[in-house]
């Protein structure tokens, strides 16, 4: 992806939060993450779905959770998060929803760096 698209990509989605995400465990897609919301600083959670009646059981497994063993691979781009952690303790889908944390998209080098500081700088602040 172009360095000013995905610079300017990171800005509006939220750092990849508002493109959801596929739950991958072992190279396969068990579930999906979507319906962001910001709950505690540095804290997400997210609608949890389950990709078939099958994964199901896997999708809430704490275990897992509590391993980090998920990967997580934005919607939108492909781009693959191994570092998002759970949080909060067992069970750690509640609701239908799970805490996250670090689940979101980087800048890759420093031109994206630089043009997402100048985008966000120059976007229209809201009143």
């Amino acid at each position: 992806m172009h360095s000013l698209y995905r610079a300017r990509h990171l800005l509006v989605s939220d750092h990849g939060r508002r493109d959801g995400w596929y739950v991958d465990l072992d190279g396969r897609t068990v579930g999906d993450l979507g319906d962001v919301r910001s709950e505690e600083m540095f804290w997400d959670s997210y609608a949890v779905t389950a990709e078939s009646e099958a994964s199901a059981s896997t999708i809430r497994d704490d275990s897992l959770w509590n391993a980090c063993r998920f990967t997580f691979r934005n919607r939108l781009t492909g781009d693959v998060v191994t570092t998002a952690l759970c949080g909060g303790h067992p069970p750690f889908v509640r609701d239908g929803r799970v805490l996250i944390r670090g689940l979101y998209l980087v800048p890759t080098g420093l031109v994206q760096r630089l043009i997402l500081r100048g985008l966000t700088i120059l976007r229209p602040r809201r009143p």
